[in-house]
């Protein structure tokens, strides 16, 4: 009885690892988004966009390029913010 005590507790200590440590981390890597067609669109669109010569259109797709590309929200920030006044 002693080894059963034994393998429940084993159990239950990894199912609390799992809940606890493994879970949050995997659910917060884990999107929808389908980065790689979002950037071969994005890259596309640029190419028309440079055709338009709209400035406005290419800063707006230049943010969405680096929202898709950027993982780190500080470095996000400061690309924004130069695309937002223009340098």
């Amino acid at each position: 009885w002693v080894s059963s005590l034994i393998l429940i507790l084993l159990f239950i200590s990894g199912i609390t690892l799992i809940l606890f440590f493994v879970l949050p981390i995997a659910l917060s890597q884990f999107e929808l988004r389908d980065r790689p067609a979002d950037l071969d669109f994005l890259v596309r669109a640029k190419e028309v966009t440079a055709k338009i010569g709209s400035p406005t259109l290419q800063r707006e797709i230049d943010r969405l390029l680096a929202w898709v590309v950027l993982v780190r929200d500080d470095v996000l920030e400061v690309v924004e913010g130069e695309l937002a006044g223009g340098g």
